[in-house]
């Protein structure tokens, strides 16, 4: 990256669906980016639109919950993770 800081006017180019960074001589780097924020970086999604993407799916959710027996559900709830980056939800077998 030295040739960026070199440069009077440094101008690079991010390719983010390829994950390439290439420096105004032409060397290309690679860049890791989680699946998630690449797909909301290229819709332009927020974190409050990339919630209402899931809009159907948590509404589904709630009625299938709604239709539970409280004590089936609290019995449910209470294997999910309760601390955030404990893991997916789904490897709990949470709903």
């Amino acid at each position: 990256m030295a040739e960026i800081s070199a440069s009077r006017q440094p101008e690079v180019a991010i390719d983010l669906p390829e994950q390439t960074i290439r420096s105004p001589a032409g060397t290309v780097m690679s860049f890791r980016i989680g699946s998630t924020h690449k797909q909301a970086l290229l819709e332009g999604l927020d974190e409050i639109a990339q919630t209402l993407s899931w809009l159907a799916d948590i509404e589904a959710w709630e009625r299938r919950e709604a239709e539970l027996e409280p004590s089936s559900r609290k019995a449910r709830m209470s294997a999910c993770p309760t601390e955030p980056g404990t893991g997916r939800i789904e490897d709990y077998g949470c709903p």
